[in-house]
């Protein structure tokens, strides 16, 4: 198991089998990852191990729900959705991050030198 510390709350990253119970999220959904709030516990299934590309992505993603609830950026998000559809702004949010993170992070340090 990996750790680290966002906003002085400690995070956990650990690896499960892919039919864990704890990579089904609130929806009742099985997914390739789970970020657990109430555990600060990342769970990645262990079958994102063996393809890069799609364990950064996942990883990211699970980055990305840490870092909303590390820095109490749910509640801001939440002000601007309907109850309804807090989950999904939730998860396209952490998408687009994990989506285009990269490219911003790319794009910056190409600018930076030129």
């Amino acid at each position: 198991m990996r750790s680290f510390t966002m906003n002085g709350i400690l995070w956990n990253v650990c690896y499960v089998d892919p039919y864990d119970d704890r990579l089904i999220d609130r929806t009742g959904v099985g997914k390739l990852a789970v970020t657990d709030p109430g555990t600060c516990q990342i769970y990645l299934s262990t079958e994102t191990i063996n393809d890069l590309a799609l364990w950064r992505r996942v990883v990211m993603h699970e980055l990305a729900h840490c870092i909303m609830i590390s820095y109490d950026l749910i509640g801001t998000l939440h002000q601007y959705v309907k109850r309804r559809y807090w989950f999904e702004a939730e998860e396209s949010l952490c998408n687009f991050i994990a989506n285009y993170s990269g490219m911003v992070t790319d794009l910056t340090e190409y600018l930076s030198l030129n």
